[in-house]
């Protein structure tokens, strides 16, 4: 055998072997015949939801289901998007991920009866971007869907990998360009250099994709979404384009590395201090580890201390790092995704999160989706239980139905200069003008150790026009408009009110911190949902809530801060 040939073919035993501890079944010669083109294990999987699948049991919409004779593809009525994630096969990372005989006999199954009952109609399982997800999670764990595998299945995945080549060259003007054509043209790469695949084409899908990707990411401006998971992906699925074609032999030109970099200089301004991501506009934090691992593979580890980038303020310092939205979110037809959380603000610390937004909705279902969208599930400011941004009624009538953001604030200013601070952000937005004439500035500080932020929201109608307007709404509203600034805390904070009512003491398991305010409003704890990607469910937590009022003839003005406190023992 050739010296280099059988170096390659060590090196896949390795890694095959290394990850699956199944000997029995995976040190076998069939996958090995693949290894020139054979991608990296590279996507994700969580263990514990793989142990749920061979369970016969699987988390929809924050509900765990039985899975019909054990047959995935029996689940009936799934939610659109979490459907979307099974027919992408997120399943078999799980599986991977469970490293047992089991589980690899599970995934088997699963994909061959797949294979064996899709068509190619023009559906929802042959959407562009969810056929190219399916793909490359197929490829990564190709290594043991072909060990031990007889000629009939390798037949049959083949030609589904050929399948989806030809799905994806021909549908390829039917994703938006976002993050569905990025995905769409790395599915193709990914098909395209399977066995028997067009070498020739995978080269021109990669300066397509290299193209596609300088024009969707702008420096420093990040996506349209502003959707830290969607930049995230986008990320994760050049960098896989790129391992993939080295493996192949094929060099990557300076123009695809370009877009990775500026996507990184991004995710590093919204990489938390505990190397969590932030969640924002429908964003579920990856599994630890894997927004790490985008970072590093482009040489950048170290997070960034402070900066704007994608329309977020990031204040660091010590181990405390806030993230804040300081822009519009995405209205019209693609911002299915996007929240009302204009000026809404996460804080970390110490590897802890303390002041989280509602997070993820759309993983449990529509309706939760609904509600995680709005102001109230975020950390800002609600004027009169109305959202900053006002989206439509639903599009469709089905589990599948659709809510777009129709109007949203048209002007976001945003200041954080070195001349007023290190670390100080002062925003403001005028989401609140068109129904009550009232625009809301937010300024937040934080000390050089990062264990005191203190900040102030005010509201007010700017100029004459936005007066005439607040004082016609306060004519029918018996002279006062009412407002809430809210925190919403992670589930895992225990907070307790003082006995004067201005303040709350918040316990994590390694810190404390004291919350305070000064000004008219009433101090309560609330209690509130946080979608919870990791553990699959919606959880209640509280949220500390400052309710006010703003009369006619001045602007109402609260300052609240959190200060670091010595635990008690």
């Amino acid at each position: 055998m050739n010296v280099k040939k059988q170096s390659s073919l060590g090196a896949l035993k390795e890694r095959v072997l290394g990850r699956r501890p199944a000997e029995d079944i995976l040190a076998t010669g069939n996958a090995l015949r693949f290894a020139a083109c054979m991608p990296e294990p590279l996507s994700f999987g969580s263990p514990h939801r793989g142990r749920l699948l061979l369970q016969g049991r699987l988390h929809i919409a924050g509900e765990e289901r039985a899975i019909p004779d054990g047959n995935l593809w029996k689940l009936e009525n799934l939610p659109g998007l979490v459907g979307e994630e099974i027919l992408g096969f997120s399943w078999l990372d799980d599986l991977a991920a469970v490293r047992s005989p089991e589980a690899i006999g599970l995934a088997k199954t699963w994909v061959s009866d797949w294979i064996t009952h899709s068509s190619t109609e023009r559906n929802r399982t042959w959407r562009p971007e969810i056929a190219a997800r399916r793909v490359m999670r197929l490829r990564h764990n190709e290594y043991i869907l072909l060990a031990m595998a007889g000629p009939a299945f390798e037949n049959q995945y083949f030609a589904s990998l050929a399948t989806h080549a030809k799905i994806l060259r021909n549908r390829l003007g039917d994703t938006p360009m976002g993050v569905a054509r990025i995905e769409t043209l790395a599915g193709r790469v990914y098909a395209e250099l399977a066995r028997n695949g067009d070498r020739k084409a995978a080269i021109d899908v990669l300066r397509q994709i290299a193209n596609a990707a300088d024009m969707i990411i702008e420096q420093g401006l990040g996506i349209e979404s502003r959707n830290p998971q969607e930049l995230l992906i986008i990320t994760e699925s050049l960098q896989w384009c790129a391992s993939l074609a080295s493996l192949c032999g094929i060099a990557i030109e300076e123009s695809f590395r370009n877009p990775i970099q500026k996507a990184v200089q991004i995710l590093r301004v919204l990489r938390h201090a505990d190397g969590s991501l932030a969640r924002f506009h429908g964003a579920a934090n990856p599994l630890p580890g894997r927004l790490d691992r985008a970072l590093t593979a482009s040489g950048h580890v170290r997070a960034a201390q402070r900066g704007l980038a994608m329309g977020f303020a990031r204040l660091s310092a010590g181990q405390t790092t806030l993230i804040s939205d300081v822009a519009p979110p995405q209205s019209g037809k693609h911002s299915r995704l996007a929240h009302a959380g204009t000026l809404a603000f996460e804080l970390t610390e110490d590897g802890e999160p303390i002041v989280v937004n509602g997070g993820p909705g759309w993983l449990f279902g529509e309706d939760w989706h609904t509600r995680a969208r709005q102001t109230g599930l975020h950390s800002t400011v609600e004027v009169d239980n109305t959202s900053s941004s006002r989206m439509s009624a639903p599009v469709l009538p089905t589990a599948d139905r659709q809510e777009f953001i129709l109007v949203c604030p048209d002007r976001v200013r945003v200041e954080q200069a070195p001349e007023i601070d290190d670390n100080t952000v002062i925003v403001s937005h005028n989401g609140y003008v068109p129904l009550f004439g009232l625009t809301h500035m937010r300024r937040i500080d934080m000390s050089t150790d990062g264990h005191r932020i203190w900040a102030e929201d005010t509201l007010w109608a700017e100029n004459g026009e936005n007066r005439r307007a607040f004082e016609s709404v306060l004519t029918v509203r018996n002279g006062f408009l009412p407002f809430t600034v809210r925190f919403h805390l992670h589930p895992d904070i225990h907070p307790r009110v003082a006995s004067d009512n201005r303040q709350v003491y918040i316990e994590t398991s390694r810190n404390a911190w004291l919350f305070e305010y000064d000004g008219e409003a009433d101090l309560a704890l609330e209690m509130s949902q946080y979608f919870d990607e990791h553990q699959q469910q919606v959880r209640q937590n509280q949220q500390i809530t400052l309710h006010a009022r703003i009369t006619r003839g001045r602007a109402a003005q609260l300052r609240w801060s959190f200060q670091r406190q010595n635990k008690q023992a």
